[in-house]
């Protein structure tokens, strides 16, 4: 996830977010339930504040997921050199708007799917479909070592000059 601004005030509200998430997710809410219950805790202690996430549930032996998202960037699906995104348009969290139906898929055997904050393609120079082209890019060729890949990530798409904050998480199903 990702909270709006850039101070000790924003990493507040998303380590309020993140326990929040938490505790649900230990309720054993499905991920859209999760982000309506986050969603209306956030609209009313943090009425003024907003915030992506994406939030997914996997069941490790079939690699069935489940995935709801608010507002984040699409995950990114990467597979024998071909990549694509994986789409679920929701509003973000603090805004009051009907939400869409988890996303169901099945990850497949040696697919990775990646996740990352906007701090990693959005560019003042460039447009947001560039940043998110150089990813794929990027993506198309996965290290075994996924802590490699994720460094390399940050190494080939991160500017020189971070303005934002960055994370990009990775997810192989063996």
């Amino acid at each position: 996830g990702d909270v709006a601004g850039h101070s000790l005030h924003a990493a507040t509200v998303m380590a309020e977010l993140r326990h929040a998430v938490r505790a649900y997710a230990v309720e054993g809410h499905q991920p859209g339930e999760i982000l309506e219950r986050v969603n209306e805790l956030m609209r009313t202690l943090l009425p003024n504040e907003l915030a992506t996430i994406c939030v997914l549930l996997l069941h490790p032996p079939s690699g069935r997921i489940r995935l709801a998202s608010a507002g984040h960037l699409p995950p990114l699906l990467s597979l024998d050199g071909k990549v694509e995104f994986v789409q679920h348009s929701a509003p973000l969290l603090g805004v009051r708007a009907p939400r869409p139906p988890d996303l169901e898929f099945v990850l497949p055997a040696g697919a990775t799917l990646v996740f990352y904050t906007d701090g990693l393609i959005e560019r003042r120079d460039a447009t947001i479909d560039d940043g998110l082209a150089a990813l794929a890019a990027s993506a198309g060729r996965v290290d075994d070592d996924l802590d490699r890949f994720c460094e390399r990530l940050l190494v080939e798409l991160a500017p020189p000059e971070i303005h934002d904050d960055v994370a990009v998480v990775a997810l192989r199903r063996n």
